[in-house]
């Protein structure tokens, strides 16, 4: 047997005894020479890049701290190109001068249904000033009285069919029975790591940090292991008696925001029925 057959036998049985997970192995591997697409973000606060595609962001804090508040704010920006500090970035170089509004599913696991109404009129609306940009850019769903499984399993159906940019889980904790049960903790936070990936989707999930004063941590053990996996997370607090409400960047993997946005409901203007939102 010549070498050049040698060869060929030799390579014929090396592929032959390479597994599906020798394959796999192969498809995960990072080299520098790997072609893999660059970041790309929903929005820029204080003019860096945030909330990505693909990836789960944490909003947190105490109750009523203002985490809707600033979510309102976030979905006003998928249509508006400004609200406060938040901006929405062109994406590729043939948008120049145009900035098309990005699709949001809100699913809200926690209020009723006449407060979630309430906000998408009297604060959502008001914010971008145009209705009919909410039923072309907003999907938006109400399930606090299903339970939990069927949460679960509408939530990745909705997902995938509506396919949003940016999707609102308000909140997590309403996915699983026990906020403490680690195994289903686990699996929720590779579902919807997964559910991120393949819809490319930045998938946003609320969850309410500690009751303790001082323990700024966010609750239970889905909590954990969302703090983890999260590419982002952002803490809320509202300030008494001013009435002040503050956003924080307290952990990223990538930019760093570097300040807190402070906002507050204008009492004055509330008063008169119209609802802005004002930078403090």
């Amino acid at each position: 047997m010549n070498n050049e057959v040698f060869e060929l036998v030799r390579r014929s049985v090396s592929n032959h005894s390479i597994t599906k997970d020798d394959r796999m192995l192969e498809q995960l591997r990072i080299t520098c020479e790997k072609d893999i697409p660059p970041m790309r973000f929903l929005f820029r606060i204080f003019g860096k890049p945030c909330f990505p595609r693909g990836e789960l962001v944490a909003i947190t804090g105490k109750a009523k701290s203002g985490k809707t508040l600033f979510n309102s704010i976030l979905m006003a920006s998928c249509v508006r190109e400004n609200v406060l500090h938040v901006q929405r970035p062109l994406e590729g170089e043939n948008n120049i001068g145009q900035n098309p509004p990005i699709k949001c599913l809100w699913y809200d696991t926690e209020q009723s249904e006449q407060s979630t109404q309430d906000i998408l009129k009297h604060r959502i609306l008001r914010m971008i000033e145009n209705e009919e940009d909410l039923s072309e850019c907003f999907d938006i769903f109400n399930v606090r009285t299903l339970q939990y499984q069927e949460r679960l399993r509408l939530f990745e159906m909705a997902v995938h069919k509506f396919r949003p940019d940016l999707v609102m889980l308000d909140g997590i904790r309403d996915l699983l029975a026990d906020i403490n049960d680690a195994i289903m903790a686990q699996e929720i936070i590779e579902r919807l790591m997964k559910l991120a990936q393949e819809t490319d989707c930045c998938l946003v999930c609320v969850l309410h940090q500690n009751k303790g004063a001082e323990d700024r941590n966010l609750r239970g053990w889905i909590g954990t292991e969302l703090m983890n996996k999260a590419f982002e997370v952002y803490s809320c607090e509202k300030v008494k008696p001013e009435n002040i409400f503050v956003v924080e960047q307290t952990h990223t993997r990538k930019y760093d925001l570097g300040d807190m946005m402070f906002f507050r409901m204008d009492a004055e203007t509330k008063c008169t029925g119209k609802r802005e939102i004002l930078l403090f």
